[in-house]
């Protein structure tokens, strides 16, 4: 594992200066230092699954830290493109100028132009729907659907879609079925598809790359041509925040942080109004980032550019103004303080949440409290114990942040 440190200076007018951490390792998946990574999954146990350009599989048990091999079909070095694990006994695979393949638990299986595929063998992302379906895109030929016994297809020949050169594919927290082919961004109700032209709608040159839905609903939408979002079925540009970048790949992760993945540049980070971009370095940042996933602690694992690396981020050092340039609330008050396993937050405000820093402003747990009253409880048992003064950082519902100083003793 290779670990690096990058750190980055926010200056805003009027405004003290913020320091950011990024915690980059590089965790090597094959043996071989340069068959690129191009798909990765979580199966429902947790297990990480990889695929890559030298036609080879290898997966992750959680808990473990080694990747192991798992035996691909007999396809000789041709290309898996993509990688979709329910577990180690149902497995999907697309390769390049094969088709795609399924691992039953007991053998693979290939499906291919003799069951109706695509002559083109471009198989791109897989994923799967609410029923237990599977979706396949196919980057030059449309999508492809398989319930489970039966198979449909969904392209220009039977007029379903208006171009089939296909992007992304992935469902919303609504249960939306959204694909992307170059300026055409697809919705699909279960029956029927509807589409938006970008270049139309936006009268310039916007190609969709790539798309991320998040929990509220929304659908974030990265472009030749910068950010859009989707939003009670109107699109709306948000180049306030990217510019006129041409954005590879969108996440968005457990506590709202953005990140865009910028083609041969580098990975920006946008939270709370406050941009910070983290350039393109060798052996740091990949100068492409095609897969962006954030695990249940918040790290994100990103594949690119990196040969057969995943490479894990890591920013929880996060904002925090530097600890001299603040007073304590006075909409707040920590009884008791110092305080040495549990102590209450006495307000009238309504908190979204809260978080315990140390005065380095590197977070040590973060926690919705216990609301109890016109209050709430904090156990601080629930992380290693750091005797001596720390920081409470509590998120109020109207988007303001307080902070106080609380003293930890042993």
């Amino acid at each position: 594992m290779i670990r690096f440190l990058l750190f980055c200076l926010l200056f805003t007018a009027g405004m003290p200066s913020y320091t950011q951490e990024l915690i980059i390792d590089w965790e090597p998946v094959s043996p071989r230092e340069w068959p690129f990574i191009n798909d990765m999954d979580y199966d429902q146990d947790s297990t990480l699954w990889t695929c890559d350009e030298y036609g080879e599989i290898f997966y992750r048990i959680k808990g473990d830290s080694l990747f192991k091999k798992f035996a691909s079909p007999d396809i000789g070095t041709s290309e898996i493109r993509s990688i979709s694990a329910k577990n180690a006994n149902d497995i999907w695979i697309g390769v390049d100028d094969k088709g795609l393949y399924h691992f039953n638990g007991t053998s693979w299986v290939l499906y291919d132009s003799s069951i109706g595929l695509p002559d083109i063998k471009r198989w791109g992302k897989i994923i799967r729907d609410p029923q237990g379906g599977i979706w396949f895109l196919n980057w030059g030929a449309g999508l492809a659907y398989f319930s489970g016994t039966l198979w449909k297809f969904y392209n220009e020949s039977n007029e379903t879609l208006k171009y089939q050169g296909m992007d992304d594919i992935a469902y919303d927290s609504n249960g939306t079925l959204w694909a992307a082919a170059d300026e055409y961004l697809y919705k699909f109700n279960g029956t029927s598809w509807s589409y938006t032209n970008m270049i139309d709608q936006f009268q310039e040159f916007v190609l969709i790359n790539s798309f991320f839905p998040d929990k509220n609903g929304k659908l974030w939408i990265g472009t030749s041509n910068g950010l859009f979002v989707y939003e009670n079925n109107v699109i709306h540009s948000k180049r306030d925040i990217s510019g006129n970048i041409d954005i590879q790949t969108i996440a968005i992760d457990h506590r709202g942080v953005l990140w865009l993945a910028e083609f041969f540049e580098g990975l920006h980070r946008y939270t709370d109004g406050k941009k910070i971009f983290f350039p393109e370095a060798l052996n740091v940042i990949p100068s492409q980032i095609h897969e962006i996933i954030i695990e249940s602690n918040n790290e994100k694992i990103m594949i690119g550019t990196a040969g057969s690396s995943i490479v894990r981020v890591n920013d929880e050092a996060f904002y925090v103004s530097v600890r001299d340039e603040f007073t304590d609330s006075d909409l707040i008050t920590l009884i008791p303080n110092p305080v040495k396993d549990r102590f209450r937050v006495e307000t009238a405000l309504e908190i979204e949440s809260f978080k315990l820093l140390d005065m380095n402003g590197r977070i040590l747990f973060s926690t919705k409290g216990e609301k109890s009253g016109n209050g709430y409880f904090i156990d601080i048992n629930a992380f290693s114990n750091v005797p001596g003064m720390l920081l409470l950082e509590s998120a109020g519902h109207d988007g303001r942040k307080y902070v106080n100083r609380i003293m930890v003793v042993e």
